[in-house]
């Protein structure tokens, strides 16, 4: 925090004074400490110092994950109090999201309530990658944690060394049948991701573990998070079209207020996603996903977004990936898709 240089008056009574100052004696504070603590409480205002660090920072990481650190060594009864509110005055909006991403994904690991400054944070209209590389894009976009792509930041996780896990909430915040797909997926070695799109959802499947930066290998069939729902189906006595109905009820059905917007675990992710996110990886992933359902989606996502032309949708398509790193048929494709 800065140096104080302003004033702040209040009246109390004479009686209210001479408490103050006994409690301030007692605390071994001066006047304007103590009363300046009971209100700021430190967690409070070591969560303004370090938001203003990164604002200020030359080396914004570094300061995100001494930011991040901190969050996670915090306990769930101090953790609302000190993130009641964020100092944005004259923050970027790229700072901004940092921020609300990092304190979001710190309230998932600790289950705990999101504060409601967080949802007043508009999102990026543009991605922003955290490594300058275009090559490592596709990288980033399949690891970076749901609370910073849902603001469209795609970055490298941080790992704080200490506190609990900002990545895998208590067991209670999972449905049954997510945790047992999340187990089948690993079992098969796939990382699905499935997006809420105007009320559509999406599936985008990942080969987990991928060392390789070719896009093309990053991408595994949409079929086997299919078949692995239905493996799933079968062994719990789940409806056999519980995926689609499960995802929907999880993020705009619950009938009790939910700790964060989203699901990240191992292997599954369910959230609302940036549609041009979701077209990107469509497109990118034309090689693998080559069905029926593929197509659909892509359709419905060219409508939803109102692109009418291969140059609109490529164009879309570019903020993410380069043309190299797409299908070589991609834009022959697009076509037919949209004629």
């Amino acid at each position: 925090m800065g140096a104080k240089t302003s004033q702040l008056q209040i009246r109390v009574t004479s009686a209210q004074k001479a408490a103050l100052k006994r409690l301030a004696q007692q605390a071994g504070r001066s006047l304007s400490d103590f009363v300046l603590s009971s209100v700021l409480p430190s967690h409070r205002l070591e969560f303004h110092r370090r938001v203003a660090a990164v604002a200020d920072a030359l080396d914004r990481r570094a300061a995100l994950i001494q930011l991040e650190s901190f969050l996670s060594v915090l306990s769930p009864d101090d953790f609302p109090t000190a993130v009641a509110d964020a100092p944005f005055d004259e923050v970027t909006p790229l700072v901004q999201n940092h921020v609300a991403a990092s304190v979001e994904r710190a309230a998932y690991g600790l289950g705990a309530a999101v504060p409601p400054w967080v949802a007043t944070v508009p999102t990026l209209d543009r991605p922003y990658f955290g490594w300058e590389l275009r090559s490592l894009r596709p990288h980033l976009m399949r690891v970076s944690p749901v609370a910073f792509k849902r603001r469209h930041i795609f970055v490298a996780p941080t790992a704080p060394s200490e506190g609990p896990s900002a990545t895998t909430p208590g067991e209670e915040h999972v449905p049954e049948t997510f945790r047992a797909l999340n187990a089948e997926l690993a079992r098969r070695g796939v990382e699905v991701e499935l997006c809420l799109v105007g009320g559509a959802v999406m599936v985008v499947a990942f080969n987990a573990n991928a060392q390789t930066r070719r896009v093309r290998a990053l991408f595994a069939s949409s079929a086997r998070c299919v078949d692995a729902a239905a493996t799933v189906a079968a062994r719990l006595g789940a409806a056999p079209d519980w995926l689609n109905a499960s995802v929907r009820q999880f993020l705009v059905g619950r009938s009790q207020p939910a700790t964060a917007p989203y699901l990240d675990t191992t292997h599954l992710k369910v959230y609302e996603a940036r549609p041009e996110y979701v077209l990107a990886m469509k497109v990118a992933a034309l090689d693998v996903d080559r069905g029926p359902d593929a197509t659909a989606d892509i359709r419905y996502l060219l409508r939803f977004l109102d692109l009418a032309t291969v140059e609109d949708t490529t164009g879309t398509v570019g903020l993410y990936f380069r043309d190299r790193q797409l299908p070589e048929d991609a834009a022959g494709r697009l076509g037919e898709i949209l004629a």
